[in-house]
């Protein structure tokens, strides 16, 4: 696989909310310029021990684009980057500096399992978006 020209979503595969986030990104990414991934997944552990020598912690949302990563609301503010409008210009608030948008990111971070739930395994995607996933 081509990782110079893809970007790849990685995500908490069994949170409730990561899993609705990631197929609402996917239904408003018509250009396909996104692949997925659980964070627990084979090929998340791999592509971060190759390129951060680290392994995922499943506490954000990781892009990793253009041969960088991006973590939490960053990674999020890049996200909306790849859509088409009026989603990209959802990137203006890179003018918030990132560690407030994080605080807030963490916030959500650390109540979203009790906000919305989890999945006891993560859920299989639909066929029509299966090829975008990668396991």
């Amino acid at each position: 696989m081509e990782r110079e020209s893809q970007a790849f979503l990685l995500y908490d595969g069994i949170c409730v909310l990561c899993n609705r986030s990631i197929l609402w990104v996917l239904r408003h990414d018509p250009e396909e310029h996104l692949r997925v991934a659980a964070l627990d997944s084979n090929f998340a552990s791999q592509l971060l021990k190759e390129t951060t020598g680290q392994l995922p912690k499943m506490d954000s949302v990781l892009l990793w684009k253009d041969g960088k990563l991006y973590d939490r609301s960053t990674a999020v503010l890049e996200i909306l980057g790849l859509l088409p409008a009026p989603w990209r210009w959802l990137r203006v608030f890179r003018v918030i500096p990132s560690p407030l948008r994080d605080a807030i990111y963490d916030w959500i971070a650390r109540n979203r399992y009790r906000w919305f739930g989890t999945y006891p395994t993560c859920p299989v995607p639909s066929q029509a978006i299966k090829d975008r996933f990668i396991v």
